[in-house]
């Protein structure tokens, strides 16, 4: 009975420890570089970025594995009528879509 609850705990361990080391490293990667996405995205909020008009907002909230990143994003002042600069303006990390782990605003 011992060895089995011994052979639980070392497994329970290693899964607590993979899952600490994915969040860490998505963590890094994702405060790092403004423009790039969850690496594996399970869900997000049915916004067209695309279809938003110059001066206005949208938040987008992207779900992965225990976690949660909110991208906030804008039309540049600088696009045309057929020519569109959407920027990234603000980025959130929500630990079990809960806890802010960081946030940013441009």
């Amino acid at each position: 009975m011992k060895k089995r609850l011994k052979v639980f705990l070392i497994i329970l361990g290693i899964i607590i420890s993979l899952f600490l080391i994915f969040i860490t490293e998505e963590s890094i990667r994702l405060s790092k570089n403004a423009n790039v996405l969850p690496l594996i995205i399970t869900d997000r909020t049915k916004y067209c970025v695309e279809c938003i008009n110059i001066g206005e907002e949208i938040e987008v909230a992207y779900f992965s594995l225990g976690y949660k990143v909110k991208v906030k994003y804008t039309v540049s002042p600088d696009s045309h009528d057929d020519l569109k600069f959407i920027q990234i303006i603000g980025k959130e990390f929500l630990l079990f879509n809960k806890l802010r782990l960081w946030s940013w605003i441009s």
